[in-house]
């Protein structure tokens, strides 16, 4: 059975995680947990797949850091699929560092922007995070990279021959039952290859229960 390691060190949060997970999920894993850098890098060898908070403390007892980055360097090393999750939002203050470099390496933040759609207070944490769209986020990269539609390397992921514009917009598009159906239509035109790639990951999560 695959095994998902989740970072998250706020009691509030993992208490929302496990409620999310506890429902009926269209896939079965085992849920590894860590509330530190140095607990999920003991767990990281067993897991197959991450979601990561970004900022969390080295060892208990020390104050939180951005030790997501390198959480995320070493999935990238061992072709393990990440995504981030947080009650912050990107372009904040706080978050703003962390997401340029993020960016660069093309891994996906689920904020709160995810939860608050067009929020402009960029600097107050949400109540709660986006664990469903982080999650479907997840299992989209995961399918990419099954169908070998993205690759990762140790520079970042990278959409199978070029550039990657997955996972973010891509999300909410796959809720949107227009958007998903104007791309599963009609897959040419704008960005065609990466329209069809959408196509082919949407149909995989259709046929997997995720729609």
């Amino acid at each position: 059975m695959k095994k998902l390691l989740v970072i998250e060190d706020r009691d509030n949060h993992w208490d929302d995680a496990k409620n999310f997970f506890s429902q009926p999920l269209p896939i079965e894993f085992e849920m590894l947990h860590a509330t530190t850098l140095e607990t999920a890098l003991e767990l990281l060898p067993k897991a197959d797949w991450v979601m990561s908070d970004i900022f969390f403390p080295t060892k208990t007892g020390n104050a939180e850091k951005t030790n997501c980055k390198q959480v995320v360097v070493e999935c990238l090393k061992s072709g393990k699929p990440i995504v981030l999750i947080t009650s912050t939002h990107h372009h904040g203050t706080k978050t703003e560092p962390v997401n340029k470099w993020a960016r660069k390496l093309h891994v996906e933040i689920f904020d709160k922007e995810s939860l608050l759609p067009g929020s402009r207070d960029l600097e107050n944490e949400a109540e709660h995070k986006p664990w469903k769209d982080a999650f479907v986020g997840l299992m989209y990269l995961v399918t990419g990279l099954k169908l070998g539609l993205i690759e990762v390397h140790s520079h970042g992921y990278e959409a199978e021959g070029g550039q990657l514009s997955f996972l973010g917009s891509d999300i909410w598009r796959y809720f949107d039952s227009k958007a998903r159906r104007d791309i599963i239509d009609d897959p040419e035109g704008y960005h065609e290859k990466n329209k069809k790639a959408q196509k082919m990951i949407f149909t995989e999560l259709d046929k997997n229960g995720f729609g």
